[in-house]
């Protein structure tokens, strides 16, 4: 386990004496890095780069909190990001203050005073439970209380310093508001002639195109509107409804794409004849974590999206925003309204940096554009074309491939774990023994190795012979052929006579001009060209197409070429590490997807 001690350089001495304690209670199991531990004064980017690396790496951060410290942006900053980013425990550990004292955001996470003994000693028995088994509470107990002696000089200090601050957190804390309350500023605010810069970030502007229309915003203004992408919107719906496809639920028809798309019209309708008003609307594809209204850069409502408990229940939108238990209001002024509010403006300025403007969302909603600029996640729109990849999917090849490479790995005498297998099918053959080399080794393969690894693989193989057709594969391309769709097989595989058996083995595919295979490609999986030149051949852009997977890096490669990705799990490994890869939805195999094909084609050809 590692731990990210961050604290004010002021507190270096306390910190350093609060990681001997962890270190020492845990036998040196938790490695603890604190933020003070880079030497010298670094160029900004190094510096930052430094901290960034540590806290990624972390598995709790650990907030030292006193009088020193206490509104320090940097520390506000490292908690921050790993409760935002990382979703990782963030423990506030207060000396010579009061847990009332503890400003927001500090102050939403469970508190821990350090010169408390019963509090330290849980502290540290709950961090040794999570890497040795029944810890001695007698030790913990012992090396706690010897600490606070050693330290009872730090504290007094703390502790005369504590009395001399005039720390009101009172007139420190962001003001609550109810969702009525903040609407109504809101509108306070677009006619207020003074306020000359709206930022709206939301999931959805239904309410905002309501609301602002030029009879109510006063004054001269500009507006910007962050909004999640209508195509990301269109595709969140199209894995919902499979999930609940796969569930055995009802498919609900959702418009939520139609409603999201009249709302930004109407916006733009509004203003088009007012030029007092400028309204830029920005559209993202990340799923939302804020509903914010920032004013001129100085005021703020902050909000956070929560996701429904079960979306598969309750259908359509799975985000809901701006509840009364968690609508703040800020300002500057002070040091938390300041953080709050620079927070906001870094999380626009992000947002902006990776949006569509509202015309570019309009072409590819309009015309399918085919150089499709800053998606990450695109629906399925229109589909025309299914690509198919080979081995896992048509055949059930793995469980040969898996003998083969073992059985290969042993003349260099390594012991080839079955699931590698897996998760590097699609790589080329090179590529496999580099890999597992560089992973397992620590080193490049010589020539003479991969060499000698290839040929007892493919002697092997020729032993074994020629892999079975999988279960339901003949039936998912007969049901897709059906349904109009093209058909193509992309594969990393570059074996002799590859196209001609696979057009044996399914004639179904017709011709050689739909197989793509290594020896077809520069880069193979989980690089995107395979399933770009599938594209190309098939004359179809990403979002016209969907492909079948079974392996993490085929799913990869098609995610990173933009097409929605379905798998079907027909080897050891689990679904969440296909979801992980970027799979949309998981069958259960080739058989269960062709089972439910109309279904799948229905939900992703007009959701």
């Amino acid at each position: 386990m590692k731990i990210f001690l961050s604290h004010a350089v002021a507190d270096k001495e306390l910190a350093t004496k609060i990681k001997e304690l962890i270190q020492a209670a845990s036998m040196g199991l938790v490695d603890v890095w604190m933020s003070s531990a880079i030497d010298g004064l670094k160029p900004g980017d190094i510096l930052w780069l430094e901290v960034h690396e540590n806290l990624t790496k972390s598995d709790k951060i650990l907030t030292l909190l006193t009088p020193n410290s206490l509104g320090r942006d940097w520390l506000l900053y490292e908690s921050g990001y790993v409760a935002g980013k990382k979703e990782s425990p963030v423990i506030p550990l207060l000396f010579g203050l009061t847990k009332t004292q503890l400003p927001l955001p500090l102050s939403a996470y469970v508190i821990y005073n350090g010169d408390d003994l019963d509090e330290l000693n849980n502290l540290i028995y709950q961090i040794i439970t999570e890497v040795a088994p029944n810890p001695s509470l007698l030790l913990v107990s012992s090396l706690t209380s010897s600490f606070l002696i050693d330290i009872s000089t730090i504290l007094q200090l703390i502790s005369d310093k504590s009395k001399k601050s005039k720390l009101n957190s009172e007139d420190l804390l962001p003001q609550f508001l109810n969702k009525l309350d903040a609407s109504e500023l809101f509108h306070k605010k677009l006619a207020d002639p003074s306020i000359e810069h709206i930022c709206i970030v939301t999931y959805t502007n239904e309410v905002e195109a309501g609301t602002l229309n030029h009879y109510r915003v006063k004054g001269n203004k500009t507006i910007e509107i962050y909004k999640r992408s209508i195509l990301s919107d269109l595709r969140q719906q199209q894995i919902i409804n499979l999930r609940r496809l796969l569930h055995g639920s009802k498919v609900k028809p959702w418009n939520k794409m139609n409603i999201s798309l009249d709302a930004s019209m109407l916006v733009e309708k509004c203003f088009s004849e007012n030029p007092d008003v400028s309204v830029a609307q920005y559209l993202y594809d990340a799923p939302p974590t804020k509903r914010a209204y920032l004013f001129n850069h100085n005021e703020a409502i902050v909000s956070f999206y929560e996701t429904a408990n079960d979306p598969l229940i309750e259908g359509g939108s799975i985000y809901k925003g701006m509840t009364g238990s968690n609508c703040l209001y800020a300002k500057r002024g002070n040091p938390y309204g300041d953080y709050i509010i620079d927070e906001l403006i870094n999380h626009i300025n992000s947002l902006k940096l990776n949006s569509r403007t509202w015309i570019e969302e309009r072409e590819i909603l309009d015309s399918h554009h085919k150089t499709l600029r800053n998606i990450s996640s695109m629906p399925c729109l229109n589909p025309k074309a299914v690509f198919f990849d080979l081995d896992g999917v048509l055949y059930n090849s793995l469980p040969n491939y898996s003998q083969a490479w073992r059985a290969a790995f042993k003349e260099v005498s390594f012991e080839l774990p079955e699931n590698e297998v897996y998760l590097l099918e699609g790589r080329s053959g090179i590529g496999t023994v580099e890999d597992i080399f560089k992973k397992y080794k620590g080193r490049e393969p010589s020539q003479a190795e991969i060499d000698k690894v290839i040929d007892k693989k493919k002697e092997v193989l020729i032993s074994i012979g020629a892999p079975p057709i999988q279960t339901g594969a003949l039936e998912l391309l007969d049901a897709t052929f059906k349904a109009g769709l093209q058909l193509f097989v992309v594969t990393g595989s570059t074996h002799d006579q590859l196209k001609d058996k696979v057009v044996s083995d399914f004639p179904i595919i017709k011709d050689q001009h739909r197989i793509i295979t290594g020896i077809d490609v520069k880069y193979g999986k989980p690089h995107p060209e395979p399933y770009l030149i599938a594209c190309k051949k098939a004359n179809v852009s990403s979002s016209e197409a969907i492909v079948i997977e079974n392996a993490p890096l085929g799913i990869r490669s098609a995610t990173e070429a933009g097409i929605f990705c379905l798998a079907v799990n027909t080897g050891i490994l689990s679904d969440e590490t296909l979801i992980e890869s970027g799979a949309s939805v998981v069958f259960s195999g080739c058989d269960h997807l062709a089972k439910n094909w109309d279904q799948v084609i229905r939900i992703l050809g007009r959701a």
